[in-house]
């Protein structure tokens, strides 16, 4: 009995932690959104990257992220973030609209998916990647130490630092 006792004593306080933690998040995402709401693009980009960074990743909070660094004028931080949102949510039409306003105020080049790719909706982890400035997506060829050989969508290819870089697929 005592053993049982310890066992649910424990299943609660395992659910606990996960309720707390999981409002904790919740007020972090309400923050950052209030601060986007007015109009503080910063600080609302730390709040949604905080939560980024610690794993508390959906789709809406990377839409969101994306809305906040376009807000910002860093295009090509929205563009990787309305990409990372919909490479968790497929269908999401706002996430898809948002990308293609960043894309064209960015001017940047994007990548065109072989018919096989658009049917299965697939990429390797490693395969694509924003290059984060200018907001142009590449395709990694190979990497060395701290760079990265890729091709632009154009076909031109050359080496760039790797911190130049950040995956779509985290």
């Amino acid at each position: 009995m005592k053993g049982r006792t310890l066992l649910v004593g424990l299943c609660c306080a395992v659910i606990w932690t996960c309720v707390a933690a999981s409002a904790f998040a919740q007020t972090d995402f309400d923050k950052a959104n209030q601060e986007y709401a007015q109009g503080h693009f910063k600080e609302a980009i730390g709040g949604y990257e905080t939560l980024a960074r610690s794993g508390q990743w959906s789709a809406n909070l990377f839409y969101d992220l994306g809305n906040a660094y376009f807000r910002a004028g860093d295009f090509g931080r929205a563009i990787l973030n309305y990409e990372r949102a919909l490479a968790l949510e497929r269908h999401h039409p706002e996430a898809a609209a948002n990308l293609q306003i960043a894309r064209d105020e960015a001017r940047g080049l994007e990548m065109q998916q072989t018919s096989l790719e658009r049917y299965l909706q697939f990429a390797s982890l490693d395969q694509y990647s924003i290059a984060a400035a200018p907001g142009s997506e590449i395709k990694i060829l190979s990497t060395r130490g701290d760079w990265i050989y890729a091709a632009l969508p154009n076909n031109l290819r050359g080496w760039i630092p790797a911190k130049s870089t950040e995956l779509v697929r985290m």
